[in-house]
């Protein structure tokens, strides 16, 4: 068999660059056409004919060649209408070879709307120029997306003209703009991420672009990218039919300088093929020049090097006369490394080795922005160390890798720890050096908290833990450091919730017999102070920051030292259900530091600042006083924008404040909304296996919840839990949160061992990090007692309600209002186990400490009224009971929707007591409130029971009936 394999090769080689030739001729004058001519004759004689006989049909004046019947009347000789689809001509904008671009505009009733049209141009019909018209109209309508150009509409005019009439971008090019504006790399950067997010969204709706090139990226007036001529784009084919097999003439049209290789072979083209152009824009924007220079019209020599040679670096291929290396200092320098490497990633000879979507290419580029790592380089130590110096150079805590490249480098310096002493120490610089060292590894810990920056923590633990093996053999010689690296470690695993690994790490810090000066040992006191608080052991914690202050009255201590003392006194007297007194000290501690000398960082006093209005906000949410929440919380937020932007950590902690307290206030749309941007820049920064994005997602699954979309809820929960799971939180105080609004759900949908089982696992880890007697576990065990209720077996219920009321009593007495779940849940459970003797003072309890602490228009204090009525029907004391019911069902009516539950129980015990006379006008009211209710807990659970006890013989099948 013959062997065409190379003939097929000459023949796409000679149709590309007919093609190739074509386009451009088509795009020039008539005189450049002439002098275009004359050059193919000498260096592409083979080409010569057959370009001047479709240059001659293109500037004929024959008809279109695939509609004849629809466009025919349509000549060279006739000019450019003045209006066109509703739209006033204005003027010529530019022209391509398949088709020319007006600037347009519409006035209807004085409105002006200004617009681009594009329409095919004359003597240049043909299937490839109607085909690109109308694939541009496909591709346009399906997209909305502010850096894509806008479709309006489009079709064939009166006139017989085919036209799109589509977004005017008053604007420049992409390089013109960044030429004009002297931009510099980063600004460059950020604008080309705005197109890499286009042609994401481009690749999400399988759509391949195949043309992206500079010509085809406007700036508009608002520094804003927008993709433009979808002409060549197409629909990615799912089926995998090889697109090489289609010989048409508009898949040679493509701009060669920017064609990838697997283009220029006419092999398969995906969205590799589009990631691989906008690295070619890449290399063009941050160097001045194209990765390959195109000889003109040499096909051969531009196929070789798109396919063959492998382009300089952009570090290597600057153009001194370019405007980038004119306004960026040691340009070269800054190319060097990440950036060459990530072009050098998208421009890939193998479509396999590029980045996976332009979205990966989008993401490493804001990687390198934030001063993070990014995949195109090699995952050293040394790499990630240099990461670290170009953090701390400029004060950006929050890049996501921070944490990892400083214990890394903190492991280093511990293993060469001993070699530095033995060559540092012979003088006293030396000496200095060394507690330099010292200084510089603590720092590295402090940094590591998850709490200042935003990392992964899968990796931070990790780290951690072996850092802290390492620790137990190094600094032998050095008690004072060694004593201070086991606190700051043990500092950083209670703010990642591991109070067990902290425990251990800040008792081989007190084992450690050294002199220390009075202010560690205030620093050591209060870590030591934060560790009881996290183990529930609030009065002992504050002892010992009453030793702080006795302590401190002769020292001249730091005030960042002092405000964190004033912040914690301040949460822990609010835990301990004495708000006022926490208010007061933090008030104090704000007056202090307005009046205090001005400090060198003026960042950290903002933050002091911010950091207690957000604690403010928290202890005044304990008083129900939510007008003083909001402006505090609003006040932190503000203080967090204005220094530090929309997306840093703390500016999205106060952010998701306020969308908690819109949650807490029954106003779940609004906080959906907060809640949901928080996640998504969560999401953006730290990806999915990050715990704080964790966080937002449990968040967000909160506010589907109360906002009745369960399988939403369930869905983001389900999230939440795995990404604790992939940062290494898996065993975590965060995990039984997300834990417990899983059980929750679940016990919505009535699957109430399913709920058991989740609490009983929360309980479990909860037990192992804080101890049994720990308060906060108190919630669990009665979600517990609530799952045994569900299931009807009420001694185990009340025997999980007085576990709950003891965990929270020997903390905190009757201080703290949550306690009033307890105490009224256990005179439910008596109530309904025929005891009612035995319910004394729990109820009145409950409702003073509920009136007292929420208000007596509270929902909390509605139910406590519910379950005083249910005792008050069980001892026959029908006024008491009718009494209680009507104000239960004041507070419940003002808030709630006549279909919720709780409508429904009320209703129902209400006009039980009024049917007892035997009116039957109450029945059908019974059974719809009876419906309701065995609808939300299934027909076995014991509330459905008491609602059946109370109306003998009404079923809710009489609710059906008119």
């Amino acid at each position: 068999m013959k062997d065409n394999t190379g003939s097929k090769d000459q023949q796409n080689s000679q149709w590309q660059l007919l093609w190739s030739l074509f386009d451009q001729a088509i795009s020039g004058s008539a005189e450049q056409q002439i002098s275009l001519l004359a050059q193919v004759r000498v260096q592409h004689p083979d080409c010569y004919q057959e370009l001047s006989a479709m240059l001659t049909a293109h500037n004929s004046d024959h008809p279109l060649l695939d509609e004849p019947d629809q466009l025919t009347n349509w000549h060279q000789d006739l000019t450019i209408p003045d209006h066109i689809g509703g739209y006033e001509i204005i003027g010529p904008l530019g022209s391509g070879g398949a088709g020319d671009v007006f600037k347009a505009r519409q006035n209807n009733d004085g409105f002006e709307h200004t617009v681009a049209i594009k329409l095919a141009p004359v003597g240049r019909y043909s299937s490839w120029v109607l085909d690109s018209f109308n694939n541009e109209l496909n591709m346009l309508l399906s997209l909305n997306h502010p850096n894509i150009e806008r479709l309006y509409e489009g079709g064939v005019s009166a006139d017989n003209i085919p036209y799109l009439v589509v977004e005017y971008i008053d604007g420049e090019h992409l390089n013109v703009h960044c030429d004009q504006h002297q931009l510099k790399l980063r600004a460059r950067i950020s604008l080309f991420i705005q197109v890499c997010d286009a042609v994401a969204t481009l690749h999400q709706s399988l759509i391949i672009h195949r043309d992206i090139k500079m010509s085809n990226i406007m700036v508009d007036q608002q520094g804003t990218a927008k993709l433009l001529d979808f002409g060549l784009a197409k629909f990615t084919d799912i089926g995998g039919r090889d697109e090489s097999a289609e010989m048409t003439l508009s898949g040679w049209m493509m701009t060669l300088a920017y064609a990838s290789p697997e283009q220029v072979k006419g092999e398969l083209i995906t969205t590799a093929s589009d990631v691989y152009a906008l690295g070619v824009v890449l290399h063009a924007l941050l160097c001045g020049q194209l990765p390959h220079q195109i000889k003109a019209h040499d096909l051969a020599d531009a196929a070789k090097q798109i396919t063959e040679v492998i382009p300089p670096p952009p570090s290597e291929h600057i153009t001194d006369a370019s405007s980038v290396s004119q306004v960026e200092p040691n340009l070269r320098g800054k190319l060097k490394g990440e950036l060459d490497a990530i072009v050098s990633k998208a421009l890939q000879k193998d479509p396999l080795r590029r980045y996976s979507s332009a979205q990966q290419l989008a993401e490493d580029l804001q990687r390198y922005l934030h001063h993070q790592p990014v995949l195109a380089s090699p995952d050293s130590v040394w790499y990630r160390m240099k990461k670290f110096t170009q953090r701390h150079a400029i004060g950006v805590a929050s890049t996501s890798l921070f944490v990892m490249a400083l214990v890394l480098l903190s492991v280093l310096l511990f293993n060469r720890s001993v070699e530095l002493e033995q060559s540092l120490l012979a003088t006293q610089q030396e000496k200095q050096r060394v507690r330099q060292v010292t200084d510089f590894l603590i720092d590295v810990f402090k940094t590591s908290d998850p709490l200042l920056s935003q990392t992964e923590v899968v990796d931070v633990k990790t780290l951690l833990d072996h850092a802290s093996e390492q620790l137990a053999s190094q600094f032998t010689d050095q008690p004072a450091t060694r004593a201070k690296l086991y606190e700051t470690l043990g500092s950083v695993y209670l703010n990642m919730s591991d109070v067990q690994q902290a425990e251990l790490l800040l008792q081989e810090a007190n084992r450690i017999n050294t002199e220390r000066s009075p202010q560690d040992r205030l620093e050591a006191l209060l870590i030591e102070a934060q560790l009881l608080q996290s183990k529930g052991d609030i009065k002992p914690a504050l002892a010992l920051l009453d030793l702080f202050n006795q302590q401190q009255g002769t020292l001249n201590l730091p005030i960042a030292l002092v405000m964190k003392m004033a912040l914690l006194q301040g949460q822990l007297l609010s835990q301990i259900g004495d708000p006022t007194a926490a208010i007061q000290v933090i008030n104090e501690a704000k007056a202090r530091l307005a009046s205090a000398e001005p400090m060198a960082d003026e960042y950290r006093i903002r933050q002091l600042e911010a950091d207690m209005n957000h604690l403010l906000g928290s202890v005044y949410w304990k008083l129900g006083d939510w007008p003083q929440v909001k402006k505090h919380y609003q006040a932190s937020y503000q203080s967090h924008v204005q220094r530090l932007g929309n997306a840093h950590h703390l500016t999205l902690r106060s952010l998701s404040a306020l969308g908690v307290l819109d949650y807490a206030r029954g106003r779940f749309s609004e906080a959906l909304d907060k809640l949901n941007e928080v996640l998504k820049q969560r999401q953006q920064q730290l990806g999915d296996n990050h715990y704080l994005t964790a966080e937002a997602h449990n968040r967000v699954g909160a506010a589907f919840y109360e906002l009745g979309q369960l399988a939403d809820a369930e869905a983001h929960y389900q999230a939440a839990v795995q990404g604790l799971q992939d940062s290494g939180l898996g065993q975590s105080i965060k995990l039984t949160r997300v834990l417990n609004n899983l059980g929750l759900i679940k016990r919505q949908q009535k699957q109430y061992q399913a709920a058991a089982a989740l609490f009983s696992r929360a309980l479990v880890i909860q037990t192992e990090l804080l101890g049994e007697t720990h308060p906060d576990l108190a919630a669990m065990v009665n979600n517990l007692g609530l799952t045994a209720y569900d299931q009807n077996l009420l001694p185990e219920a009340l025997e999980w309600f007085q576990k709950s009321y003891d965990l929270q009593f020997q903390a905190n007495g009757h201080q703290h209002v949550n306690i009033a779940f307890s105490m009224t849940n256990i005179a439910r459970m008596y109530v309904m186990m025929g005891q009612a003797d035995q319910v004394d003072n729990w109820l009145d309890d409950a409702l003073a400490l509920r009136a007292e602490k929420l208000g007596t228009d509270n929902l909390m204090y509605a139910a406590t009224l519910m379950a005083k009525a249910e005792w008050a029907w069980a001892i026959k004391d029908w006024a008491l009971a009718s009494q209680l019911a009507d104000q239960a069902l004041t507070i419940r009516s003002a808030q709630l929707a006549d279909d919720d539950w709780r409508m429904a129980v009320v209703r129902h015990l209400r006009n039980s007591l009024a049917a007892r006379q035997g009116d039957a006008q109450y029945d059908r009211l019974l059974a719809c409130d009876l419906q309701l209710i065995q609808q939300q807990f299934g027909v076995t659970h014991p509330m459905v029971r008491s609602a059946r006890e109370r109306s003998p013989g009404v079923g809710v099948e009489l609710c059906a009936k008119d």
